[in-house]
Order: C-alpha cells, then structure tokens, then sequence
C-alpha cells in the first residue's frame, strides 16, 4: 500500500513557506511585474501542503472518535493474543500414536495402546514436541510487546 505522505526529507519542502513569502516581498520591492507570478507560485504550495493534509487517514474523525478507534484496536489485539495463548496451551497429538492406532488389527495391541508411554520410540516423540514447544514459546511470546 502506498502512502502519500511526505517523508521527513521532503517535510521542508511540503510546508516550508518563508522562502516563497520572501520572494514575494521581493519582488514587491524590485520587480512588481513578477508579483502575480510568485502569489501564484504560494498558492499551489498552500494547496499541495492542504492536499497532503487531508489525505492523512483519520484526519476527518474527532479525537474522541480516534480514541474510541484505538481503545477498540486495543481490545481486538488483546482478544487475538489471548486466543493465540490460549491456541498454544492446546494439547499436542503424538503421529506416531495416531499412526499405531491405523495399524491396530487385533484386541491384544490395544493394551499396547493405553499406555502411551510403554515404548522409547513414543518417548522420544514427547520430548521432541516438548523441545519444539520450548522454542515455538521463547521466540513467540507476545506478552513481552504490551
């Protein structure tokens, strides 16, 4: 998305106005035939600076109408953060249990099956998920932005 705002080099371009009013009265006091000129050259910079302004976003609410806007930008951010959170403490499946329990053909595997932790290969998987989950929380923690 493009903006049209000015950036800080150009802002003393945009609204920097003392040296086309110093023109003007110069050429009032040495060359009045060239007056016109620079009155017209002040105002199209009085319009493009007015032209920038109103394209600023928010410009046509109130300032009771921007709070409003932020205090529910607020609440909108802390609703997602707190789903994001709660979207993170949701328990995590085990593929290798999910895939055992496609493979199962007989009543004797699942005794197996009830007791998740009964083989080192499941195990394993645990504490990979629990080695992930310790670096998904370390570089994700929004709490730390507020």
């Amino acid at each position: 998305m493009e903006n049209n705002f000015p950036n800080i080099e150009n802002y003393k371009q945009n609204f920097n106005f003392l040296t086309e009013i110093y023109e003007v009265m110069k050429s009032f006091e040495n060359n009045p035939s060239k007056l016109g000129s620079k009155i017209n050259e002040l105002k199209a910079k009085f319009e493009k600076a007015r032209a920038l302004l109103e394209n600023i976003p928010g410009i046509d609410m109130s300032h009771s109408e921007q709070l409003e806007y932020h205090q529910n930008l607020l609440k909108q951010y802390k609703k997602e953060n707190e789903l994001l959170n709660s979207y993170k403490e949701i328990c995590k499946f085990d593929i290798t249990k999910l895939e055992n329990n496609s493979e199962l053909t007989n009543g004797d595997d699942l005794k197996s099956q009830d007791m998740p932790y009964s083989n080192n290969k499941t195990q394993q998987n645990l504490n990979s998920n629990d080695d992930f989950q310790q670096i998904y929380n370390s570089d994700m923690n929004l709490d730390d932005l507020n």
